[in-house]
């Protein structure tokens, strides 16, 4: 990462609210990812990705409009895997985040960029109906095939010959 990428990181992670803060340097953060992750059978360089995700979209340098279509590239998963994998980040990250907030401030209504990044992420985004009805749950089971058994074919039937009568020995030069 360059210097001037990480003093705008510095910048804008002065100016986020001090339980989101606290919530970056959090190593909690780092395990839900991790159990988010496993969860979503991500490999560990998808893990790592969708940690940098998350923290960039913490940080505010995401939008939330941006946020899935993000996963899907960046993790290389289907919209149905990535609208998953943001509902999990909200409500396991996000959810609380929010919750500490508004004990913070003392309302009911929580302050600051919580609000377009809970919103966001706890609802994924609206499909297609051919995609909605592609990405229901459904299982079917089917018998697995019965395996053939492997008989090797028969071999063609040789009858033994009778040896050949000896002529001359094969290793010994012509002398003529």
């Amino acid at each position: 990462m360059d210097i001037e990428s990480q003093k705008l990181m510095q910048e804008q992670f002065s100016k986020l609210p001090t339980e989101l803060q606290a919530a970056l340097k959090s190593p909690q953060l780092h395990e839900k990812i991790r159990i988010i992750g496993s969860k979503h059978q991500l490999h560990i360089d998808q893990m790592g990705k969708l940690e940098d995700e998350v923290v960039m979209f913490m940080m505010g340098f995401t939008e939330p409009e941006e946020f899935m279509s993000q996963l899907v590239n960046d993790l290389s998963v289907s919209t149905t895997t990535a609208g998953d994998i943001a509902v999990d980040i909200g409500k396991e990250i996000m959810v609380p985040i929010r919750g500490s907030m508004k004990k913070a401030d003392g309302q009911g209504a929580p302050s600051g960029p919580s609000t377009p990044v809970t919103s966001a992420i706890s609802k994924p985004a609206e499909l297609h109906p051919a995609d909605a009805m592609l990405s229901q749950k459904t299982v079917t089971t089917v018998a697995p095939p019965t395996p053939k058994p492997l008989i090797p074919p028969a071999a063609p039937k040789v009858e033994p010959t009778a040896p050949q009568p000896y002529k001359a020995d094969p290793y010994r030069e012509p002398t003529t």
